[in-house]
Parts: structure tokens; C-alpha cells; sequence
């Protein structure tokens, strides 16, 4: 403005330069983008906008390992969702991103949970972008538990989803969507012990991807991906492109360990509290329970309590591990032995 001040409308385009960032794997720059335009759109008001830039927010906060934190604007993005009525195509990325946390959590029961509610039918066409996630969602969904506890026709089952897409989505400049689309179905074949075919995937994501110089469509599956990097030679991929990519993973898996640390230190931090305040028999039962995608409502209706007296367990259980968000606590609960 005259003052110099930013306008609350420069909040979009620096959520929207930040998740560009996040594509190249510049997390620093991204760092320095999404958090004061996320404000800026949060201001502003505008629905649409700010659903846009709570999903940026999401995947800063998952890149840099900060999973409670991801789970927080998840959150956000799902009541600001459903309270704008927004289109189907932000469902679908609420879906997709509820999926990528399960997976990076290895929250595998709840992962089954979802798959059981939302079978794919198979029977629309997949023609408009909300067709493309959805299909992207299940197939990503289906492989991945299908990798988790060994189950070869689940694999499968995705595969046959992805192979409808890469047909129309070319037809469109969803360039990102392409990429993705290939790497999970490398992900998929190399999980069946297919290299040829898993290589030929990642070779033809490689071939879209490195004009742009995209790095994270390969980050959410690295330990596959960098494997199949590794061990054969795509001609035509700039080893200058590739070593981005090894270089994005070696920051990934220092990210993770990071991580790790923090939560173990967490976890000597609460586990005294632990000892000194164990969780009651129906606190446990909650706590089950929200390793599922179920509601407080929901949870209620469940073990037959009123949602306020599972509001008072959460808190309880929140309390007592130390914890502040659902997959934060469900983690610790994990590493305590108590899940």
C-alpha cells in the first residue's frame, strides 16, 4: 500500500512462491513464505485462498518432520472445508494429505480404516482434477498398505487404478499430478519385485519432472525411489537433476532423525509421567480409538459415553503423555508400549 505495508492480498501469492519452493526442495525459502502469507490469507478471509494456504502450511510442516504441527493445519483445513462448503477437489486433498501423514507415521489401522469407508468403484470416468485425486488417494492408499503387511493383490489393486490415469492426464498440464502418478506406480512394481517395469516408470516421472527441476514428487516415497536411482541408468536425466534428488533425500532422512530425537526425548520426558499417572482402563480404551479416523462424536457413540466425557479423556490423555495434538499422542502411546 502507500505505506509500504503489505496488502492482505499479497498472502496468496507468497503461500503460492512458497509452495513452488517446496517443489525445488528450497525449504528455507519456503519457511520464509508460507507461515506470514498463511496469516496474511487468514486476515484476508477469503475461503479459497486460505484453504490453499493451510495445505501449503501441511506440507512445510511434513517436509520438515514436524508431523504434530502437520496434523494442526490438516485439521484446519478440513473444518474450513466443510464449514465454506468448498469443492470436491479440496475433499480430495484432505484425503490425500490425512493418507501421506498415516504413511509417514506408519499409522497402518488407521490407513485399513479408510480403505474400508471409501472402496473404489472404478465405474466414472476420470476426466476432471477432483477424478484424478480421488483415484491418485486410493491407489496411494491400497499400495502402501499393501507394502505394510504384505498383501500382493492390494499392490495390484492399485496398479490397475493408476493405470487409467497417465491418459487423461496428459491430456492437461497437471504436470505435478503426472509425475506423482508415475513414481507410485515405481513404488507399486518395485514392491512386486518388477524392476524393469519399476524403472521404466520413475524413468518416464524423471523425463516430465526435470525441466522443472522437481524434487518433492519423490520425497513422500524416497527409500523406494533413491534405491531405484541407484541402480540404473536413465538416459537422457541429468546426473546434475539427479544428485538434487539424492542430495533432498540425504536432508529428508536428517529431518527424520531429527525428529526422532526430539521424540525420544519427549518420550524420557514422559515416560516418568507415565509411570507416576498411568492411564486408566477407559482412557485406554479412548486411546485406541483415536488411532482411528473417528470423531470425538463418533468415539462417543462407540463405547456408549457422552462426546463430553471423551472430550475429558482426551485431555486426560493429552495430559498425562505429555502430548498436544491426536497423532502426537497416539505416537508416544506407540514408543510407551501401550498400543
Amino acid at each position: 500500500d502507500q505505506a509500504g505495508q503489505r496488502l492482505l492480498a499479497a498472502g496468496y501469492p507468497m503461500v503460492r512462491l512458497g509452495a513452488l519452493y517446496l517443489d525445488l526442495n528450497e525449504v528455507e525459502r519456503a519457511q520464509q513464505l508460507i507461515p506470514e502469507g498463511v496469516e496474511q490469507c487468514h486476515q484476508w478471509g477469503h475461503p479459497g485462498f486460505l484453504s490453499d494456504a493451510y495445505l501449503s502450511q501441511f506440507n512445510l510442516s511434513l517436509l520438515r518432520r514436524d508431523l504434530g504441527v502437520a496434523e494442526q493445519y490438516l485439521a484446519k483445513l478440513d473444518s474450513l472445508i466443510h464449514s465454506a462448503h468448498l469443492d470436491v477437489k479440496q475433499l480430495a486433498h484432505v484425503d490425500g494429505c490425512q493418507i501421506v501423514l498415516w504413511q509417514v507415521a506408519e499409522d497402518w489401522r488407521s490407513l485399513a480404516g479408510w480403505i474400508k469407508e471409501n472402496p473404489w468403484s472404478g465405474g466414472s470416468d476420470i476426466v476432471y482434477i477432483h477424478h484424478v485425486l480421488v483415484a491418485l488417494n486410493y491407489a496411494r492408499a491400497v499400495i502402501y498398505a499393501g507394502i505394510a503387511h504384505p498383501a500382493r493383490q492390494s499392490i495390484e489393486k492399485g496398479l490397475q487404478v493408476l493405470e487409467r490415469l497417465p491418459a487423461e492426464i496428459g491430456k492437461t498440464r497437471w504436470l505435478k499430478l503426472r509425475v506423482q502418478t508415475y513414481v507410485l506406480q515405481a513404488v507399486g512394481f518395485q514392491a512386486l519385485e518388477k524392476g524393469s517395469q519399476a524403472v521404466e516408470a520413475l524413468h518416464e516421472a524423471l523425463k516430465l519432472s526435470q525441466a522443472a527441476e522437481y524434487v518433492s514428487p519423490y520425497l513422500s516415497d524416497a527409500n523406494c525411489v533413491v534405491e531405484l536411482l541407484r541402480g540404473a541408468d536413465y538416459s537422457g536425466i541429468s546426473s546434475t537433476y539427479l544428485e538434487k534428488i539424492f542430495r533432498a533425500e540425504n536432508q529428508r532422512k536428517s529431518r527424520t532423525r531429527v525428529s526422532h530425537i526430539q521424540r525420544e526425548r519427549k518420550l524420557l520426558e514422559t515416560s516418568h509421567i507415565g509411570l507416576v499417572e498411568p492411564l486408566s482402563d477407559r482412557e485406554l480404551e479412548v486411546l485406541r480409538l483415536l488411532m482411528t479416523s473417528l470423531t470425538s462424536t463418533e468415539i462417543a457413540a462407540e463405547l456408549y459415553i457422552s462426546v463430553s466425557t471423551v472430550r475429558t479423556h482426551i485431555k486426560n490423555i493429552y495430559s498425562k503423555l505429555g502430548a498436544h495434538k491426536r497423532l502426537e499422542a497416539v505416537q508416544l502411546a506407540r514408543d510407551l508400549g501401550l498400543l
